[in-house]
């Protein structure tokens, strides 16, 4: 996907009309590469994202809630150190490239007005976010980069920024007839398209392709296909676009194919992809929220989680044949008697029995209706032998039933967790979210911690989901299963009112009751809807939902976490509604 210069451009000049003057409020970093601003300006508090993330580097105003760690990092109370209280003044995109530089008015600490200014450099593997003081000196960057990575260009606290090398490009926005088609006539072994992205900066290959599209061209053609008149319909072309970006007649366009799947978004509809739907959004914010929120996203957290999420998938793939085995074996043993039976009728006719017979068959006068009976024999064995050994059988079979039992009251709490931990994996919201799990699993005995530990490293450590019930009641959600035992049994009260997909590993849900009223059916709905939609069964048409009193729900002693029991329930059917659920989020901003 393309967050080019144009895409940049454009988020720009939406920014400049939204934040010029606004003050910054709250600064928070969810993940290592990912800051977000709570901003207050004209009126409305406004949340924007910077992402240095190789593969999604991005900048946008955002509505999406991010989970924040309880211990701010480094990078983090720097940022509130210096722009806190702070004011947008400015907001610049050098000579087209893929660098923002927010520019912050703000009191330094002896009292005097300085600007300092944040950089994002949107490029790549290269991305960075970086913090520089009035006199252009390095502050800090969320990537620290050292000599021993770029001799040229260190971005470490004390040294002067250096901005990023220029490519041998031209500003678009500075283009003169005459020297585009100049430059675009050097490059007559080249592919029309390559030729345009070549020559000028920020554009991508979409852009470049569209741009050769809507002279009429063949994006593909090389240039010695084309006369100097064809060339002047590709600048014609070339303006038109930019005419477009620089006077904001933008329309912020994503691209799908008949699945679904999003194969590109501009700042502009797309020629190039003929008949696949396109839908335009308000904003350039609003379609990178979209994007990314619900499928980018995605996406990075199923990358983080893969590993874990295989390796919970074998242990519950093992156990499940384990199980199968163990009943097996006990339905087995059940029919422990068979074995009795045989070794009772051939020691009731040993007489008959000759060494080396294969199989005997006598009438069974433990049979009510005295059927006949065949009996294998092991050839090799005297028919006493034959007899103990089926004697053998029989009590080894009756020993092993409570054996088997014991096995199976272990195995099934351990399944149980293991697809609840599977659903937690699968419903992961940020990466908060899979530390507490990959954490609970290392102190459950899942796995060896082998990541370089300190006496003193505090355990990663969310809070349950909030949500507020059309009817004004705070609604909780667990994450994981050792935030659903703390939401359980120790966050929600007597009182409170407990939901849980029937049968299905899930989150503990809980409407919390502070006032002992009398909750109101709509809430019930809306609480069972949030446990259908955060269970195994999301995609479901129809979820069965249990609900009770917290005081009817109670923990095993030595039950793994998120495991419970209760009794005087009732049910409710439920069909999960993703557009309710974040109707009634609250956000964590």
């Amino acid at each position: 996907m393309a967050f080019d210069g144009l895409v940049l451009y454009t988020i720009m000049n939406e920014l400049k009309e939204k934040l010029i003057t606004a003050r910054v409020d709250k600064i928070y970093q969810p993940d290592g590469d990912l800051i977000t601003f709570t901003l207050r300006g004209h009126g409305e508090n406004l949340y924007l994202l910077l992402s240095a993330n190789p593969q999604f580097s991005r900048i946008h105003l955002t509505n999406e809630k991010f989970t924040n760690p309880p211990h701010p990092p480094a990078f983090c109370m720097l940022l509130r150190k210096y722009l806190s209280g702070g004011r947008i003044i400015a907001l610049e995109q050098p000579g087209f490239e893929r660098i923002l530089h927010i520019v912050i008015q703000n009191l330094n600490e002896e009292g005097e007005v300085v600007q300092y200014r944040l950089v994002a450099e949107l490029m790549g593997r290269h991305s960075n976010l970086i913090l520089l003081s009035e006199n252009n000196t390095i502050l800090d960057g969320i990537k620290r980069i050292s000599s021993g990575i770029s001799r040229h260009r260190e971005i470490l606290p004390g040294r002067d920024y250096i901005t990023p090398p220029e490519q041998d490009k031209a500003n678009p926005l500075m283009a003169e007839k005459a020297a585009f088609l100049a430059l675009i006539m050097l490059e007559r072994e080249t592919k029309l398209f390559q030729a345009v992205m070549k020559n000028y900066r920020g554009i991508s290959p979409l852009i470049a392709r569209e741009i050769v599209l809507r002279a009429g061209l063949n994006p593909n053609a090389r240039l010695d296909e084309y006369s100097l008149q064809d060339l002047e319909l590709l600048w014609e072309s070339f303006m038109h676009l930019f005419s477009i970006l620089t006077t904001g007649q933008t329309t912020p366009t994503i691209v799908e194919d008949e699945s679904g799947k999003v194969k590109a978004y501009s700042c502009l509809p797309l020629k190039q992809y003929g008949e696949l739907k396109q839908t335009s959004f308000p904003s350039m914010s609003a379609l990178l929220d979209h994007y990314f929120e619900k499928r980018i996203k995605k996406q990075m957290l199923s990358q983080i989680s893969g590993n874990l999420h295989k390796t919970i998938s074998n242990l519950l793939e093992k156990d499940l044949k384990k199980r199968e085995k163990l009943l097996s074996q006990l339905d087995e043993a059940r029919n422990a008697n068979e074995y009795r039976v045989k070794g009772e009728m051939l020691t009731a006719n040993l007489y008959q029995i000759k060494k080396g017979t294969q199989q005997f068959s006598a009438i069974n006068y433990y049979d009510p209706e005295m059927r006949e009976i065949t009996i294998e024999l092991d050839p090799a064995l005297s028919p006493q032998n034959n007899a103990a050994k089926y004697f053998k059988r029989y009590n080894k079979l009756k020993t092993s039933i409570q054996y088997i039992k014991i096995e199976l009251a272990k195995l099934d709490p351990e399944i149980e967790y293991l697809k609840n931990v599977e659903v937690s994996l699968e419903q992961i919201e940020s990466t908060v979210d899979f530390e507490e799990i990959r954490e609970e699993l290392i102190t459950e005995g899942y796995f060896h911690d082998k990541r370089k530990t300190t006496p003193n490293r505090r355990q990663v450590k969310s809070k349950p989901m909030r949500f507020k019930s059309s009817d004004g009641f705070d609604i909780l959600v667990g994450r994981n299963n050792r935030q659903n035992d703390q939401l359980t049994k120790g966050i929600a009260s007597r009182d409170d009112h407990w939901f849980h997909a029937q049968r299905i590993p899930g989150s503990h849900v809980v409407i919390r009751n502070h006032d002992r009223r009398e909750i109101p059916d709509r809430t019930i709905e809306e609480a069972a809807t949030l446990a259908a939609y955060y269970s195994k069964a999301r995609s479901s048409s129809t979820v069965p939902v249990d609900y009770t009193l917290i005081k009817h729900v109670n923990k095993a002693k030595g039950a793994k976490p998120g495991l419970v029991f209760y009794e005087n329930f009732q049910t409710v059917l439920i069909t999960p509604d993703e557009e309710l659920v974040e109707t009634l989020r609250v956000s964590e901003k």
